[in-house]
């Protein structure tokens, strides 16, 4: 049985089970730790040391108690002590408050304070006495500390190379969703890569079976000759038709069966992969399960149900390389990098302030041999405090100031190499990026024209088939010839589907190297990474040291250099309604809307496009037309070889005219991990073999007819 599957259905299964985003290399085994998963995010920014609700947390109001009870009973060598050479006390000491820090760097504390003393001391108007107080203090930085930004920054308790503010702590969650676009980002490629794998070993297969089956007439006609005594029926002949049948049959089986092998795959933030098509169609089969999560057999047989698009894409460098600069998630990562670097080095010159603070404090007491009115004393202590004839303030200043600076400095001088490491690193990611993104240009451009010539060739082995097989049958040519000519037909075959599917590679490499690989294939995120720090930027803009203070050892002077503004990621505006996309009409469009996708749109779903060389299409969605240019050459209705060499006629498999496919520019649009339509069954026995002689191609791949 045959699973007829398209590319963005293997996406969408993919996405579903990818819990763990695989790749081919088969990471996951070698160091699990390192393998990306979708939680990766969500961890980071839960961490509670460095995650933006630990951020946070310094500035929630916080309660505490305090209670002591005891018990004095001890002997003194003088009596002005108690009045007495002996101390016999009950004391309780309770305290109760609550302690707030506002993000101005402020810390606000709200205390009650009750003592309870029973001692017998002379001279006390109460053998038993309570103590109360009621005491509301602040604590004010003036210098370092002070400022709703430096504590946002660097957080209310930084110290030199510790920062905890919650705009790194929100950068830090950039940085960690632009990882797990990254990681999806090759998941995808990786899918993609084996999908077209898979793709090519069926069309491996159907050029080996149908060399083999024309090598095999071929033979027995030989056998026919050699039977009736005719020419052309020698035992040398008949040797050499039956070798090249046999060598046909290996050949399909090794297409078929074969061992696995090393196909295309993607090296994070290097390429995509150039397409290699090796393996067999079993082997490729294992590796597209293996990496969609799925069981290595269900009774089923995965076919690829979408065929290479052979349309001429011609892109604007400067459009392209702007988009790769804008949209490459390597660069978005390493731009919040920078951003970070920037606010730790204003911190780090924060620092360079001595700690100077204002306190105050405001006491109401009260005092009395009962706690509250419903005693049996005189007195009671709330209500002396409530009456209001005795209040207490308090002011002050306290001033740290570490001789040197030694740490602060320090700090200030690392803060600076980082950012410095960080800004070369993103000019070289930059210079990295812009050179890949022309071998990509230039590898879409080269695997182009030869899938042209790849064509060409195979126009022209069919027409010399049919020519040599003509005169053999005539009796004008010889059975080398004949057996040549198959051959080489068999070999240019598989050579033009080779350099075709390697073009369709190169545009998805293309994609990925200026960002748009996920909007390629209808992959979006609900919540884009770049949306978490949009603040961020325009709250560093323009921040300044602090001011010039007459100390030996003087804050920095001059203005904080500007950060330049981070880059949002451009989404596509015809979303699904159950996606949550953010537009911006100022940023280049793709994906859904890019030159790739328009000029599938303007293709029929058929393989037999009457598109004129050099015709330009429009899509309608307000973006400049696409220049298209189709392969040369005759393309009429699906069929196989001549009827002389009697080989089984493939039909292609009826499309269901309310089904749409990936060439349409029709698939659907869903959020990232929306759940799939359910694509299994129950597991059943492993390995039903398939009989080489009864083996279909799949349904949607049909010999093209010369």
């Amino acid at each position: 049985e045959y699973w007829d599957i398209s590319l963005q259905e293997a996406i969408q299964i993919g996405l579903q089970n990818g819990k763990i985003l695989r790749s081919l290399g088969g990471q996951v085994i070698r160091s699990p730790q390192n393998a990306p998963t979708i939680l990766d995010a969500a961890i980071a920014a839960t961490d509670p040391r460095v995650g933006v609700e630990a951020s946070l947390a310094p500035f929630d109001t916080l309660f505490f108690t305090n209670t002591n009870v005891e018990n004095n009973d001890r002997a003194y060598n003088s009596q002005i002590i108690s009045g007495s050479r002996s101390l016999r006390q009950d004391l309780i000491d309770w305290q109760m408050g609550l302690t707030k820090k506002s993000a101005a760097g402020t810390e606000f504390t709200f205390r009650q304070n009750i003592t309870y003393d029973s001692s017998n001391v002379v001279g006390n108007e109460y053998y038993s006495v309570y103590d109360i107080s009621t005491e509301f203090e602040f604590r004010q930085p003036l210098l370092r500390g002070r400022g709703t930004l430096f504590n946002r920054t660097a957080g209310p308790n930084a110290s030199p190379g510790l920062y905890h503010g919650v705009l790194i702590a929100q950068t830090n969650a950039d940085i960690s969703l632009s990882e797990l676009e990254i990681g999806l980002r090759d998941f995808v490629s990786d899918i993609e890569n084996a999908y077209w794998e898979l793709y090519f070993a069926y069309r491996q297969l159907d050029a080996r079976r149908l060399a083999r089956d024309a090598s095999y007439q071929t033979w027995q006609r030989v056998l026919a000759f050699r039977d009736a005594g005719r020419r052309g029926g020698e035992a040398a002949r008949e040797a050499q038709a039956r070798s090249q049948y046999y060598v046909f049959e290996r050949q399909l089986k090794a297409a078929l069966g074969g061992p696995a092998a090393d196909g295309t795959r993607t090296t994070s933030g290097v390429d995509a992969g150039d397409f290699r098509g090796v393996g067999s169609v079993y082997a490729n089969e294992r590796q597209l399960r293996r990496i969609l999560g799925l069981d290595s057999t269900d009774g089923r047989l995965i076919r690829p149900q979408d065929d290479p698009v052979p349309a001429r894409l011609v892109f604007d460098w400067d459009e392209l390389r702007r988009e790769a600069l804008h949209r490459r998630a390597e660069l978005r990562r390493q731009r919040s990098v920078v951003r970070k670097q920037e606010m730790e080095l204003w911190a780090s010159r924060q620092l360079l302030l001595p700690k100077l603070d204002a306190l105050g404090l405001y006491r109401v007491p009260g005092i009395g041999d009962d706690l509250t009115s419903g005693g049996s004393g005189d007195t009671n202590a709330f209500d002396a405090q409530r009456s209001g004839d005795f209040q207490e303030w308090q002011l002050g200043l306290r001033m740290e100031i570490p001789m040197g600076f030694r740490a602060e400095h320090s700090a200030v001088q690392n803060a600076h190499l980082r950012l410095t490491r960080a800004q070369f690193q993103l000019d070289e990611q930059q210079q990295q990026i812009t050179n890949r993104l022309s071998d990509a240009v230039a590898r879409v451009d080269g695997t182009y024209e030869l899938a042209e010539s790849s064509k060409a060739v195979y126009d022209a082995s069919w027409d010399e088939l049919q020519a040599v097989q003509a005169a053999y049958d005539a009796g004008e040519s010889t059975l080398d010839q004949v057996l040549d000519a198959q051959r080489r037909y068999a070999d240019s075959q598989s050579t033009y589907f080779r350099s075709l599917v390697s073009y369709v590679v190169a545009i998805k490499n293309l994609h990925y190297q200026k960002g748009s690989i996920l909007e390629y294939n209808h992959v979006f995120f609900s919540n884009p990474a770049d949306t978490v720090v949009a603040s961020t930027t325009s709250q560093l803009r323009g921040l300044k040291s602090s001011k010039f203070m007459d100390y030996v050892i003087r804050a920095p002077r001059g203005k904080q250099k500007r950060v330049p503004p981070g880059a949002t990621l451009a989404s596509d505006s015809s979303a699904s309604p159950g996606t949550s996309v953010p537009t911006d009409s100022s940023q280049p469009k793709d994906g859904i809307n890019g030159p790739a996708a328009r000029v599938a749109r303007a293709l029929p779903e058929t393989s037999t496009m009457p598109l004129q060389e050099g015709s330009r299409y429009d899509d309608g969605t307000g973006g400049s037309p696409v220049t298209a240019d189709i392969m040369t050459g005759d393309t009429k209705a699906p069929a196989t070889a001549s009827p002389p060499l009697e080989v089984p006629i493939i039909e292609p498999k009826p499309q269901d005219s309310g089904a749409t496919d990936s060439i349409d520019g029709a698939r659907p649009l869903f959020s990232l991990y929306q759940a799939p339509p359910e694509q299994r069954n129950e597991t059943t026995a492993a390995g039903d073999e398939v009989s080489l002689a009864s083996f279909e191609v799949p349904g949607p791949y049909t010999p093209v007819e010369r």
